[in-house]
């Protein structure tokens, strides 16, 4: 029965939507990806696609073939973005505080990840094994990252700061896609440890120092491009955007 209620209320406001479309922009004239957009992605998973009040028979068809539409397909809207609308570029401010949780996070995984590979290797020196074991964390950083990149496009941290990792079409990113990126993710570190190496002298707070710098300086960089968007996003095709989960619907009952 709350099924049935679901279903009759989707099927009026719906009506209602399209009704004042209609007023508005006359017949024939409401354009399809406003249809899905207003109308098929907040009651598909509700109404089965011959009772959603969309007056394109293409997309009408479309929806009777596919089933549910989900708000982040690509496909949907006629080929547009499968970003939400109005997804535009996070904060700066955001972003950084998402990547100091981040590095909160990575933290724990490079500690367990260590006493995994001293466990497996018996290793009982901490200069003992130093390059397998830095191999062993670009390793597991990168399964961490690219998984959850492929998987959602969003790592545990940006799941709290409400930030998605898309292409530039909106769409989620390939498993190509994610590795390219984490190989240019490193531009954040490696110039200050490859200083640090060459110089010998750069150590303790200064190291510490020379790192919040420079994470400083590629941050700001973004302001100057397009899209206000990292050097290494743009590089390899990807880009942050805001991804706030949608609302739970409520039922005829809820308060």
């Amino acid at each position: 029965e709350v099924g049935v209620l679901a279903r009759r209320g989707a099927r009026d406001l719906g009506s209602h939507v399209r009704g004042h479309l209609l007023a508005q922009l006359g017949p024939g004239r409401v354009p399809e990806a406003v249809e899905l957009t207003l109308v098929g992605l907040r009651f598909a998973e509700l109404c089965p696609g011959d009772v959603l009040p969309v007056t394109t028979p293409r997309l009408r068809g479309r929806l009777r073939s596919r089933g549910p539409v989900s708000p982040l397909d690509p496909s949907a809207g006629g080929g547009a973005s499968s970003a939400p609308t109005g997804a535009g570029t996070p904060g700066l401010w955001r972003r950084t505080a998402c990547l100091v949780y981040e590095g909160m996070l990575l933290f724990a995984v490079v500690m367990i990840a260590g006493y995994l590979y001293s466990a497996l290797t018996q290793q009982r020196h901490a200069l003992q094994g130093q390059t397998g074991l830095q191999a062993f964390l670009f390793l597991i950083i990168g399964i961490y990252f690219i998984g959850f990149w492929t998987r959602g496009g969003q790592t545990l941290a940006m799941k709290t700061w409400h930030i998605r990792l898309v292409d530039a079409e909106g769409r989620g990113v390939t498993q190509r896609r994610a590795g390219v990126r984490y190989l240019l993710g490193w531009i954040w570190v490696l110039p200050v440890l490859a200083a640090a190496g060459w110089s010998g002298e750069l150590r303790g707070w200064a190291l510490a120092g020379g790192l919040a710098g420079w994470m400083a300086a590629y941050s700001l960089l973004a302001l100057a491009l397009p899209g206000r968007q990292y050097a290494h996003d743009l590089l390899c095709g990807t880009r942050l955007v805001t991804h706030r989960p949608p609302a739970p619907l409520r039922g005829p009952g809820a308060q």
